[in-house]
């Protein structure tokens, strides 16, 4: 018999890192060619548009060196305060070290919204796909929600994420 599982916030993020460092190994030596500024940033529109997961972004948080960071979530909430991020990244090229299915270490994974961003190292994968899921967290900033409200339907429409009755949203 088929058990069929819940499907939580953490699920998701899970889920989220598991992507967002499959694609980043899956892109390891590979280059776009993007054009840089002098701080050897990539060229991206941060007002307009919605980083693609697997960016790797530079905070303007005063650390040196400075710390890069793996985008590996768009629009999450922070349940204690339900506030809503623009993006949810890990240090790069560390990634999450903690147990996936345990509690991440205290700082492991940093919450960020746009203006926070100092400079874009690199620009994860867009295809089709992502220009869909970029327009509905568009969509989802400009009324406050976060990716569960914006992204759920696609996850669903492609068959990655299937509800239960017993979930709660």
């Amino acid at each position: 018999m088929e058990e069929k599982r819940a499907f939580t916030r953490r699920n998701a993020l899970a889920l989220g890192a598991v992507a967002a460092a499959s694609a980043a190994f899956a892109l390891t030596g590979c280059s776009t060619e993007a054009p840089t500024n002098d701080a050897g940033f990539v060229e991206f529109d941060l007002e307009s548009g919605v980083l693609p997961l697997g960016s790797v972004v530079v905070l303007d948080d005063g650390c040196e060196p400075e710390i890069a960071r793996l985008i590996i979530a768009r629009r999450p909430v922070y349940i204690q305060d339900e506030h809503v991020y623009d993006y949810a990244g890990v240090v790069w090229p560390i990634g999450i070290i903690s147990d996936i299915a345990g509690e991440p270490f205290p700082n492991e994974i940093h919450l960020f919204d746009a203006k926070a961003i100092k400079g874009v190292r690199f620009v994860g994968y867009e295809g089709a796909l992502e220009a869909d899921a970029a327009a509905r967290l568009k969509d989802s900033a400009a009324q406050d929600e976060s990716s569960l409200e914006s992204l759920l339907p696609l996850a669903m429409e492609m068959g990655v994420v299937e509800l239960s009755e017993d979930v709660e949203l």
